[in-house]
């Protein structure tokens, strides 16, 4: 698994070079989230990828947050972190695991 800071490294590595970055995101809304920030945050962006995954019920219902173009865009989230949450529903149906 990669941290969004070796992203970040990587699309500045890419830009170093004049070479634009277009992130594969099929992920559900917390990847959509954690990608909308990077996106934001290098020179180099090129496209975002909208999936449809982020639509079907599971995945929707997933998070508090629901990121969608308006006009062919992407509001960029102020809210603390990556900008998303998990729903309570999703916290309710969560397998736990206690480490002791």
């Amino acid at each position: 698994m990669v941290s969004i800071s070796e992203v970040v490294k990587i699309a500045n590595l890419a830009s170093t070079y004049g070479i634009g970055v277009q992130f594969h995101t099929c992920g559900g809304p917390i990847a959509t989230a954690a990608t909308l920030q990077v996106e934001a945050a290098i020179s180099n962006f090129l496209i975002h990828e909208g999936h449809e995954i982020n639509l079907k019920p599971d995945n929707y219902h997933s998070s508090k947050f629901h990121y969608q173009p308006a006009d062919g865009y992407y509001q960029v989230s102020n809210r603390p972190g990556i900008g998303q949450e998990l729903s309570e529903k999703a916290m309710e149906s969560a397998e736990m695991l206690v480490v002791e």
